[in-house]
């Protein structure tokens, strides 16, 4: 059961460059697109494609509508949009939507996503569901060398050169070699990698959106706010975790909370989500038709310095050892970052005071998971 609508595409429209790698396009353009009238779990997931094209296309206007819909004087799209990232995962909410601000994230001005858990929590489904969600992304798993992330003696270039200008997926970070955590350090520092291979010796580019599990030493986190510290250094090396924006700490889940995960695994009929072509039209929108954001912050504003203050008792619980792991100033950044991404995800092209609020609460709710007195 479909239904045709057909659209005009204005001279200069965001679209119309989408629409000329599909077929030839001049001036205003009529454009006829098929869409199922059955879209399950909600009103606009479903999958558009140009009639008689190969080619899929996102609907613009279906697009616009997800990202700018309002209720009760407060964007839908925060809470929408994680909701259909790995529907077969109940709650986990917050690193959901951690995901969808890396996801919208620019390479150019990434938002690194680090998920440190003990086995059998959600980190490696997440890394999945984003490899789904952006099929052209790069993996490396924990078998990971140094050439397999730079270049081999042929010449064949590794992740970190290949994911340059796209999504980089590190499963398992704690159990990469000294010399490729140093390469990634490098990578995620300056955007550049150095290689030194057989037959190939030079500064080559490594811009890139990272999202990376790892497990604490020992697997299992101490009660202890300073043992866990140490298991976490353990894990990752303070230089590189300072390089990711948004850090989630997650333990497995014990008591009531345990019996709760168990049941809905046993009683949940799959793990295929339905969403995934929107999603995957939602954040090629997002890249396509937000590319820069303007970000001009007022130093008076009363939400930046709500961030301030937030962001400076973090840090002093840092250095006091009353949070479980190092925070220093290049906090702000991640703050900035956020708020860059919270506006592309709404497909604005400048920050506001609504996009201050959710990058400090969402950086409060990867804050919430760490240890601490």
């Amino acid at each position: 059961m479909y239904r045709k609508r057909n659209i005009d595409i204005p001279r200069n429209h965001p679209l119309e460059e989408l629409l000329r790698q599909i077929g030839p396009t001049g001036g205003p353009k009529l454009v006829t697109i098929d869409r199922s009238l059955y879209t399950p779990l909600h009103s606009r997931t479903a999958n558009y494609r140009v009639s008689s094209r190969p080619t899929s296309a996102y609907m613009f206007e279906d697009v616009r509508e997800f990202a700018a819909e309002v209720e009760n004087d407060r964007h839908t799209v925060y809470e929408r949009l994680p909701r259909l990232v790995a529907p077969h995962l109940e709650g986990a909410i917050d690193q959901k939507l951690a995901l969808c601000y890396s996801l919208a994230s620019s390479p150019e001005y990434p938002v690194h996503l680090l998920l440190i858990g003990e086995p059998a929590t959600v980190k490696t489904e997440l890394i999945e569901e984003a490899k789904r969600i952006v099929p052209g992304a790069f993996y490396a798993g924990p078998r990971s060398t140094v050439s397999g992330l730079t270049a081999d003696d042929d010449g064949t270039l590794g992740l970190l050169a290949r994911a340059d200008g796209g999504l980089a997926l590190l499963d398992e970070l704690d159990k990469l070699p000294t010399h490729a955590t140093e390469c990634l350090y490098e990578a995620m520092e300056s955007g550049r990698i150095t290689v030194n291979s057989g037959k190939l010796s030079r500064e080559l580019d490594s811009r890139f959106i990272c999202l990376a599990t790892a497990n604490p030493k020992g697997d299992i986190f101490a009660k202890a706010v300073r043992r866990a510290r140490r298991q976490l250094l353990g894990s990752v090396p303070a230089a590189l975790l300072s390089r990711f924006h948004l850090v989630f700490v997650l333990r497995q889940p014990l008591g009531k909370e345990l019996e709760k995960t168990v049941g809905r695994i046993l009683i949940r009929t799959g793990t295929e989500n339905p969403h995934l072509p929107f999603l995957r039209s939602y954040f090629r929108a997002i890249k396509d038709l937000c590319p820069s954001v303007r970000c001009e912050l007022d130093p008076g504003s009363a939400q930046v310095k709500t961030a301030r203050k937030f962001l400076a008792r973090k840090i002093a619980a840092s250095r006091t050892g009353r949070l479980g792991a190092p925070l220093s100033v290049r906090a702000a950044e991640a703050l900035r970052r956020l708020c860059i991404s919270s506006a592309r995800m709404r497909l604005s092209p400048e920050v506001e005071d609504l996009d201050i609020r959710n990058a400090i609460s969402i950086l409060k709710a990867s804050l919430a998971t760490w240890p601490s007195h």
